[in-house]
């Protein structure tokens, strides 16, 4: 009667340790995917970055974000340089135990990317480009902080989703920012060029990247000549993610969203309203790189 009380209180025991093990294990796992995010968003675009919440499943192979906030570099007056309302993550489980994580999905939901300029006429997306193209460039030169981020797991996400895209460009010398509205953003097989994954800021990198090319590519006949070729030559310094990565914008491709910016060429060949020598020209040339690129 006593051995069978006693293995009774041992397995209440052990059911008790279970219980608490996998109590702690999900808040520290929520509190690593927390920060592993948060971290690489900082490593990837040079500014703070922060998420309100993230839910691991340890069991159901998936995981849930909310409210991830990039701030803007530092002499601008937008609270953010860019906001996510939603994020969802299918992660394939045997997977989990090696070195690369396959991610068969990654969702996005309510994006909004607020781009401005200044009194002095720069740009908060050239201070983020600039720190970009420095990742991209100038390995050697990257500090400890932005390499804190590469120690842990890779990852390859089959396909990314992104929807509700809108950016406010506030870049006009009187008037609200222009809104340029992209429904949908799809890329695939991201880190599966060598097989080798990408890191946390990798990926930010090249979501932020596809996500304002998006844009750009939607801006057309929205935005001034003189931006959308700063815009253009700000994208044309970095890496392109539209051959790479099969970008697809509300169901067509990348660079064949860009032939309706190549009818801005057209326009422009024949304006008369006060666009400059040097924006044409500008403009001419990020559309002959951006276009070369999708003929690749």
């Amino acid at each position: 009667m006593k051995i069978r009380f006693t293995i009774k209180k041992i397995l209440t025991l052990v059911a008790l340790l279970l219980i608490i093990v996998a109590v702690v294990g999900f808040v520290f796992i929520n509190h690593l995917a927390k920060a592993g995010i948060e971290v690489g968003g900082k490593a990837a675009l040079g500014v703070p970055t922060r998420v309100d919440g993230v839910h691991v499943g340890l069991f159901s192979g998936s995981a849930e974000l909310s409210k991830l906030n990039v701030g803007n570099p530092e002499g601008f007056t937008s609270p953010s340089f860019l906001t996510l309302n939603s994020g969802a993550v299918a992660v394939s489980l045997p997977s989990l135990l090696g070195d690369v994580v396959e991610i068969p999905t990654l969702e996005l939901d309510g994006v909004d990317l607020y781009v401005e300029k200044n009194k002095e006429g720069r740009a908060n997306y050239q201070v983020i480009m600039d720190h970009q193209k420095k990742r991209e460039t100038d390995e050697p030169a990257k500090t400890k902080a932005d390499k804190s981020d590469e120690s842990g797991k890779k990852l390859i996400i089959k396909q990314v989703k992104i929807t509700n895209v809108t950016m406010h460009a506030d870049v006009l010398p009187a008037g609200p920012p222009v809104l340029v509205v992209v429904p949908e953003i799809l890329l695939t097989n991201v880190g599966t060029s060598d097989g080798a994954g990408v890191n946390t800021a990798e990926v930010v990198n090249i979501l932020v990247k596809a996500i304002f090319a998006s844009a750009v590519a939607n801006s057309a006949n929205l935005l001034p000549a003189d931006v959308l070729a700063d815009m253009n030559a700000g994208l044309d310094k970095l890496t392109s993610v539209a051959n790479q990565y099969g970008v697809q914008v509300a169901g067509q491709a990348l660079e064949n969203v860009t032939k309706t910016l190549n009818t801005q060429r057209e326009k422009l060949e024949n304006a008369t309203g006060g666009v400059s020598e040097k924006a044409t020209e500008g403009l001419n040339k990020g559309l002959d790189n951006l276009l070369k690129k999708g003929q690749k």
